[in-house]
């Protein structure tokens, strides 16, 4: 399964022994099968996993990725030329993965009754062992204390789940798929619009899935359906369990409550240009310019801890939040009113593709400039294409090899048409002072050639300023 991590990977299979097997009231209580059939699965998972990194040059995962640093250390590009001008490498490594899954069965059948032995180690003993690795393998990865936290989270979280018997694989599945099947689902609603749900593989899969489902989903309707018709109002009680993920899903729905509200489009004015525009084919306008930057450059001169870059970012997300046109988004023929507008832009990868990295927007600058870096840096350590179906946003861009003059994105009629485009190019010297190129492309029935100047203006005068908004000490 191409992309997919054991930590999903091995659930998957074993809830799918579970299920096809005639007695699996045994397994979780010693039965080896509950063993094979994850660990069989993890074993073989290395195959997929190797399939888009080598041919497509898009690491499956963590160890993927380390893969693929290896190969452009070595200049080997992943791609076609692994499967022609260097098939021999490919088949090195398909040659020493069997071979290593052969030693490795070796080895686990020769040591079989030692390396049980640690399943009876007493938990005094064991978990000074394992806590430093998790803790020390948390922060290495982006050497960021918010991970600590979040590790400590979550294992409350799951220390809660464990003690109310609320089962914990779906919230380690739902983690880890979530972000990919919303990746794929925008983008294949960006390529095909709705038609992609009537192309023929989509349907052979949404008929296995529903062919899977059958019976477990049928049991448990059956089984509830059978308990209300036998339950008293007198022995209604909810137990701690119940409580637990009553609590649990009320917050998960007031955390994706939209902050939004619906446009009256019957008392704006400029609802006739809404009608007018919203029918086109390109209902995109672009207006390039440069900005002064040259107080900017001079007042974070000498601060090496703080990016130029995340400093304009912040400078347009702020007068972005301040100009209400910028945060109206078209949806379902409405046009809502976001409370505030986030930010996510292209991130350079080291094999000259890019990613794109999401941050939300904070008014202290220190604050945003931290979580926009921890962001930038986690997406170049990852390295995996991740659009969102977020419309919360403006799309950031910048070329620092060009000071451009005139700027085109490239779009799709879809879900994330009504998102504003921004694009930063290389500073330029211009009579003594430094400029800076951008680009504002907005959606023409939400905003006029009015709005977008009253965006540039205001955001030139805070570039002015940049001591007032920053936070930092003139130096």
């Amino acid at each position: 399964m191409p992309g997919i991590g054991s930590a999903v990977i091995d659930w998957i299979v074993y809830g799918y022994a579970v299920r096809t097997e005639k007695n699996p009231e045994s397994f979780g209580h010693g039965d080896v099968r509950g063993v094979i059939a994850p660990e069989s699965s993890n074993n073989a998972k290395e195959g997929g996993h190797l399939v888009p990194t080598i041919a497509f040059g898009v690491p499956s995962g963590a160890s993927m990725t380390l893969l693929l640093g290896a190969f452009l250390l070595h200049g080997l590009t992943p791609g076609p030329d692994m499967l022609g001008k260097n098939l021999d490498i490919t088949y090195s490594i398909i040659w020493s993965l069997t071979i290593a899954h052969v030693l490795g069965t070796a080895i686990c059948l020769l040591g079989a009754r030692q390396l049980a032995r640690f399943a009876e180690m007493r938990h005094e003993i064991l978990l000074p062992m394992v806590m430093p690795i998790v803790f020390v393998a948390t922060f290495q990865a982006t050497r960021s204390w918010g991970d600590l936290y979040f590790l400590l989270f979550f294992g409350t979280i799951g220390w809660i789940m464990k003690r109310f018997s609320w089962p914990r694989p779906p919230m380690v599945l739902g983690f880890v798929l979530g972000p990919i099947f919303e990746r794929y689902l925008f983008l294949s609603n960006e390529i095909y619009g709705a038609r992609w749900m009537l192309r023929p593989v989509v349907i052979a899969i949404a008929i296995l899935i529903v062919w899977a489902l059958y019976r477990p989903l049928g049991q448990t309707v059956g089984r509830l359906a059978h308990e209300f018709r036998h339950l008293s109002r007198t022995h209604l009680k909810l137990a701690p369990r119940a409580w637990f993920s009553l609590i649990s899903s009320a917050l998960r729905i007031g955390y994706n409550f939209p902050m939004a509200e619906y446009l009256d489009l019957t008392n704006w004015a400029r609802r006739d240009l809404f009608e007018f525009f919203r029918g086109y084919d390109n209902p995109y306008f672009n207006i390039c310019t440069r900005l002064d930057v040259t107080n900017l450059l001079s007042f974070l001169r000498g601060r090496p801890g703080v990016s130029v870059s995340l400093a304009y970012h912040y400078f347009a997300l702020r007068v972005a939040n301040e100009i209400e046109p910028f945060r109206y988004r078209l949806k379902d023929g409405q046009v809502i009113v976001h409370d505030v507008i986030n930010g996510g832009t292209t991130v350079l990868l080291p094999n000259e593709s890019f990613s794109y990295a999401y941050f939300d927007y904070q008014e202290d600058f220190g604050k945003f400039s931290f979580a926009a870096g921890q962001a930038i840096k986690k997406v170049q350590a990852d390295g995996s294409l991740k659009p969102t179906m977020r419309d919360d946003l403006i799309y950031f861009t910048t070329l620092p090899w060009v000071s451009f003059t005139s700027f085109a994105h490239a779009r799709t009629r879809g879900r994330g048409d009504s998102v504003p485009r921004i694009a930063f190019g290389k500073f330029a010297a211009e009579n003594d002072r430094m400029m800076l190129p951008i680009s504002v492309e907005v959606h023409h029935a939400l905003m006029d050639g009015l709005h977008a100047g009253r965006y540039l203006n205001r955001l030139e005068e805070v570039l002015m300023e940049p001591e007032t908004y920053l936070g930092l000490e003139k130096k």
